[in-house]
């Protein structure tokens, strides 16, 4: 069966527009990150339960906010170095011994 596209105009291209937003564009908008992440060759590290743990033991215990914990546990994780502008994430970073760059 057809459906006349007459008789439904916007119900039915607004929720096929819709869909495409929230289902095509992000997977579309994915590997244009994953893309860009993979030519920048940085590195994805998986969420774990030992990880989600150690994220919370550093952010007690340093203080500082959970994205700057993230940095620093990934830095860790790949011997990384890390790379910042924030004055007080770089001084945490070289009191836990880790390289720094800004």
């Amino acid at each position: 069966m057809l459906l006349d596209f007459g008789s439904y105009p916007r119900s039915v291209f607004g929720f096929v527009a819709q869909w495409a937003m929230t289902w095509i564009l992000p997977v579309a908008f994915t590997a244009v990150v994953d893309d860009a992440l993979d030519a920048l060759r940085v590195q994805r590290l998986a969420l774990t339960a030992d990880v989600v743990v150690a994220l919370a033991e550093l952010r007690v215990s340093s203080g500082l906010r959970m994205p700057d914990c993230c940095v620093l546990l990934a830095a860790h994780a790949t011997g990384g170095t890390v790379a910042t502008f924030d004055h007080r994430l770089a001084d945490a970073a070289r009191a836990l011994g880790f390289d720094t760059t800004s």
